[in-house]
Protein backbone atom coordinates (compact mmCIF):
# COMPACT_ATOMS: atom_id res chain seq x y z
CA UNK A 1 0.00 0.00 0.00
CA UNK A 2 0.87 3.50 -0.65
CA UNK A 3 2.08 5.15 2.21
CA UNK A 4 0.04 8.68 1.28
CA UNK A 5 -1.26 10.06 -2.22
CA UNK A 6 0.79 12.02 -4.15
CA UNK A 7 -0.84 15.64 -5.03
CA UNK A 8 -0.27 17.49 -8.07
CA UNK A 9 1.51 20.68 -7.86
CA UNK A 10 0.09 22.90 -5.00
CA UNK A 11 -2.86 22.83 -2.66
CA UNK A 12 -5.73 21.15 -5.08
CA UNK A 13 -7.86 18.60 -4.71
CA UNK A 14 -6.05 16.53 -7.81
CA UNK A 15 -4.56 13.59 -6.68
CA UNK A 16 -3.59 9.97 -7.69
CA UNK A 17 -3.30 6.79 -5.35
CA UNK A 18 -2.87 3.14 -4.92
CA UNK A 19 -3.19 0.25 -2.65
CA UNK A 20 -3.11 -3.25 -3.07
CA UNK A 21 -6.85 -4.80 -1.75
CA UNK A 22 -6.91 -8.32 0.22
CA UNK A 23 -7.36 -9.92 -2.76
CA UNK A 24 -3.92 -9.14 -4.52
CA UNK A 25 -5.02 -6.76 -7.21
CA UNK A 26 -3.71 -3.47 -7.96
CA UNK A 27 -6.22 -0.47 -7.08
CA UNK A 28 -5.39 3.02 -8.75
CA UNK A 29 -7.55 6.38 -8.05
CA UNK A 30 -7.43 9.38 -9.69
CA UNK A 31 -9.76 12.37 -8.75
CA UNK A 32 -9.83 16.09 -9.55
CA UNK A 33 -12.01 17.48 -6.53
CA UNK A 34 -13.75 21.09 -6.89
CA UNK A 35 -13.99 24.04 -6.08
CA UNK A 36 -9.86 25.25 -5.79
CA UNK A 37 -7.54 25.67 -3.25
CA UNK A 38 -6.94 24.21 0.50
CA UNK A 39 -10.84 23.72 -0.08
CA UNK A 40 -10.95 21.40 -2.79
CA UNK A 41 -7.71 19.40 -1.51
CA UNK A 42 -9.60 18.95 1.89
CA UNK A 43 -12.28 17.47 -0.65
CA UNK A 44 -10.25 15.57 -2.35
CA UNK A 45 -8.97 13.76 1.10
CA UNK A 46 -12.58 12.75 1.77
CA UNK A 47 -12.69 11.61 -1.51
CA UNK A 48 -9.37 9.54 -1.66
CA UNK A 49 -10.88 8.02 1.84
CA UNK A 50 -14.26 7.43 1.01
CA UNK A 51 -12.90 5.37 -1.92
CA UNK A 52 -10.31 3.21 0.05
CA UNK A 53 -13.00 2.55 2.90
CA UNK A 54 -15.79 1.19 0.29
CA UNK A 55 -13.00 -0.65 -1.94
CA UNK A 56 -12.43 -2.62 1.62
CA UNK A 57 -15.68 -4.04 1.29
CA UNK A 58 -16.91 -3.99 -2.47
CA UNK A 59 -15.04 -5.28 -5.38
CA UNK A 60 -16.94 -3.57 -8.47
CA UNK A 61 -15.48 -0.09 -8.84
CA UNK A 62 -18.90 1.49 -10.03
CA UNK A 63 -19.89 1.02 -6.58
CA UNK A 64 -17.45 2.08 -5.04
CA UNK A 65 -17.41 5.70 -6.87
CA UNK A 66 -21.71 5.74 -6.45
CA UNK A 67 -20.50 5.05 -2.94
CA UNK A 68 -18.03 7.40 -2.36
CA UNK A 69 -20.14 9.79 -4.59
CA UNK A 70 -23.01 9.65 -1.77
CA UNK A 71 -20.82 9.85 1.04
CA UNK A 72 -19.55 13.38 -0.72
CA UNK A 73 -23.22 14.45 -1.60
CA UNK A 74 -24.35 13.73 1.93
CA UNK A 75 -21.21 15.20 3.76
CA UNK A 76 -21.55 18.55 1.78
CA UNK A 77 -23.90 21.35 0.87
CA UNK A 78 -24.27 20.56 -3.24
CA UNK A 79 -20.78 22.74 -3.89
CA UNK A 80 -18.68 20.15 -3.59
CA UNK A 81 -17.95 17.50 -6.20
CA UNK A 82 -15.44 15.71 -7.75
CA UNK A 83 -14.04 13.92 -11.16
CA UNK A 84 -12.76 10.63 -10.50
CA UNK A 85 -11.62 7.39 -11.75
CA UNK A 86 -11.39 4.00 -9.74
CA UNK A 87 -9.83 1.13 -11.43
CA UNK A 88 -8.56 -2.17 -10.00
CA UNK A 89 -6.22 -4.76 -11.95
CA UNK A 90 -5.70 -8.34 -11.72
CA UNK A 91 -1.63 -8.46 -12.53
CA UNK A 92 -1.27 -11.68 -13.49
CA UNK A 93 -4.21 -11.50 -16.32
CA UNK A 94 -4.06 -7.76 -17.56
CA UNK A 95 -7.43 -7.68 -16.78
CA UNK A 96 -9.08 -4.08 -15.86
CA UNK A 97 -12.05 -2.85 -14.50
CA UNK A 98 -12.91 0.48 -14.22
CA UNK A 99 -15.33 3.21 -13.53
CA UNK A 100 -15.18 7.16 -14.38
CA UNK A 101 -17.30 10.37 -12.93
CA UNK A 102 -16.84 13.56 -14.08
CA UNK A 103 -14.11 15.15 -16.37
CA UNK A 104 -11.35 12.31 -16.62
CA UNK A 105 -9.65 11.57 -19.76
CA UNK A 106 -8.60 7.73 -19.94
CA UNK A 107 -6.69 6.26 -23.01
CA UNK A 108 -5.51 3.00 -23.60
CA UNK A 109 -1.56 3.03 -25.42
CA UNK A 110 -0.96 0.30 -28.33
CA UNK A 111 2.09 1.18 -29.39
CA UNK A 112 1.85 4.47 -31.67
CA UNK A 113 -2.24 3.53 -31.77
CA UNK A 114 -4.42 4.70 -28.64
CA UNK A 115 -8.09 4.27 -27.57
CA UNK A 116 -10.20 6.56 -25.60
CA UNK A 117 -12.19 5.35 -22.65
CA UNK A 118 -16.01 6.30 -22.73
CA UNK A 119 -16.28 9.88 -20.73
CA UNK A 120 -17.44 9.62 -17.09
CA UNK A 121 -20.86 10.17 -15.89
CA UNK A 122 -21.71 13.07 -13.58
CA UNK A 123 -18.96 14.11 -11.07
CA UNK A 124 -19.04 11.99 -7.79
CA UNK A 125 -21.31 14.38 -4.93
CA UNK A 126 -23.42 16.28 -7.95
CA UNK A 127 -26.24 13.51 -6.79
CA UNK A 128 -27.09 11.28 -3.99
CA UNK A 129 -27.41 8.53 -5.47
CA UNK A 130 -25.57 8.20 -9.05
CA UNK A 131 -24.53 4.89 -10.28
CA UNK A 132 -21.64 4.79 -12.01
CA UNK A 133 -21.47 1.77 -14.66
CA UNK A 134 -17.66 -0.58 -15.16
CA UNK A 135 -15.79 -1.13 -17.74
CA UNK A 136 -13.72 -4.48 -18.06
CA UNK A 137 -10.67 -4.34 -20.88
CA UNK A 138 -7.49 -6.27 -20.82
CA UNK A 139 -3.62 -4.76 -20.85
CA UNK A 140 -1.41 -6.54 -23.25
CA UNK A 141 2.24 -6.71 -22.71
CA UNK A 142 3.60 -3.34 -24.01
CA UNK A 143 0.16 -1.56 -23.52
CA UNK A 144 -0.37 1.36 -21.20
CA UNK A 145 -3.77 2.80 -19.22
CA UNK A 146 -2.53 6.91 -19.49
CA UNK A 147 -5.21 8.74 -17.14
CA UNK A 148 -5.40 12.24 -16.76
CA UNK A 149 -7.57 15.05 -14.97
CA UNK A 150 -10.01 16.97 -17.19
CA UNK A 151 -7.61 20.26 -16.72
CA UNK A 152 -4.56 18.97 -19.23
CA UNK A 153 -7.08 20.52 -21.88
CA UNK A 154 -5.89 24.17 -20.23
CA UNK A 155 -2.45 23.02 -18.64
CA UNK A 156 0.29 24.92 -21.24
CA UNK A 157 3.62 22.43 -22.14
CA UNK A 158 6.94 24.15 -20.98
CA UNK A 159 6.64 25.59 -24.94
CA UNK A 160 3.65 27.25 -24.08
CA UNK A 161 1.76 24.72 -26.25
CA UNK A 162 -2.18 23.32 -24.90
CA UNK A 163 -1.76 20.07 -23.70
CA UNK A 164 -4.49 17.59 -24.98
CA UNK A 165 -5.13 13.71 -25.72
CA UNK A 166 -2.59 13.76 -28.85
CA UNK A 167 -0.13 15.70 -27.19
CA UNK A 168 -0.05 13.44 -23.95
CA UNK A 169 -0.21 10.34 -26.46
CA UNK A 170 2.77 11.41 -28.31
CA UNK A 171 5.42 12.51 -25.14
CA UNK A 172 4.26 9.18 -23.29
CA UNK A 173 4.46 6.99 -26.15
CA UNK A 174 8.16 8.58 -26.30
CA UNK A 175 8.41 7.46 -23.06
CA UNK A 176 7.50 3.97 -22.91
Amino acid sequence: SSDRPRQAGGPSGAFYDWFVPADGSLAISVADAQPHGIEAALVGQSVRSAIRAHAAHETDPGRVLSHAGHDLWAGSAGDQYSAALYAVMAPNSGTLRLAMAGNIIALVLRGADWEPLAAGQIPLGVQGEEIYSPRELTLEPGQALVICTGDIRTEIDPRGRNLDRKCVVEGTVVDL
